[in-house]
């Protein structure tokens, strides 16, 4: 009896002194804490100025280009330099839609980057989306499949007809922001031509190398 009672009673403080113990986090809340806090912070990051490097194919056809992207909210001007063998593009982005001018200063005026890209030098780049993936985010509408690395970044995402790897991160101005990022489109959501008429197909690859993010652009250069 005396034996009962002695083992009763360290049971009793054993199982009080497990309910004074934290409990542990598991991996995948602590993950998906850090990407939700990721994510809130990166969404208000609407000003930059970027530089790198682009690269499109299709079949054995492609290109590169340097890029240079400066943003200040809804309002932004992208310039491809030497762009995929087509000299120097300028577009200019705002909440009424796009304009190109070419190294022959022809215009090309649109809804889209995307669109007066199309129209100014044959070739599909997202910029429509890319505003948020080179962020390290999705973009707006739904995305079928999202991958998040052990530090809680964006690893994979599959989205708008487009499957997007980011395979290397930097720190740039205190933020941990993308350097590689490629791009795939599904079969059937670009079809690409050549300059001669040729059909290229619809398999579209998108490389993207970024060298820097300096922060918000000067005031007033995106109007010029």
């Amino acid at each position: 009896m005396i034996c009962w009672r002695c083992w009763g009673v360290g049971a009793l403080l054993l199982l009080v002194g497990c309910a004074g113990l934290p409990r542990e986090e598991s991996p995948g809340s602590a993950v998906d804490a850090a990407w939700q806090a990721r994510r809130q912070a990166l969404a208000s990051f609407t000003h930059w100025d970027l530089g790198g490097r682009v690269a499109v194919r299709a079949g054995d056809s492609g290109g590169t280009a340097h890029l240079r992207w400066r943003r200040e909210g809804e309002t932004a001007r992208i310039d491809l330099f030497g762009a995929f063998g087509s000299g120097k593009v300028r577009i200019w982005i705002n909440p009424n839609g796009a304009r190109l001018r070419n190294h022959e200063n022809a215009q090309f005026s649109g809804d889209s980057a995307q669109q007066v890209l199309l129209e100014g030098t044959g070739w599909h780049i997202p910029f429509d989306h890319l505003g948020h993936w080179v962020r390290g985010l999705p973009g707006p509408g739904e995305a079928v499949d999202i991958e998040i690395d052990a530090g809680g970044r964006l690893a994979r995402l599959s989205q708008s007809g487009w499957d997007i790897n980011f395979s290397q991160y930097d720190r740039f101005n205190q933020r941990e922001l993308p350097r590689k990022i490629a791009l795939q489109a599904w079969p059937g959501t670009v079809q690409v031509m050549s300059k001669q008429g040729e059909n290229l197909g619809d398999i579209l690859r998108v490389k993207l190398f970024i060298e820097y993010w300096n922060g918000p652009p000067v005031v007033g250069e995106t109007a010029q």
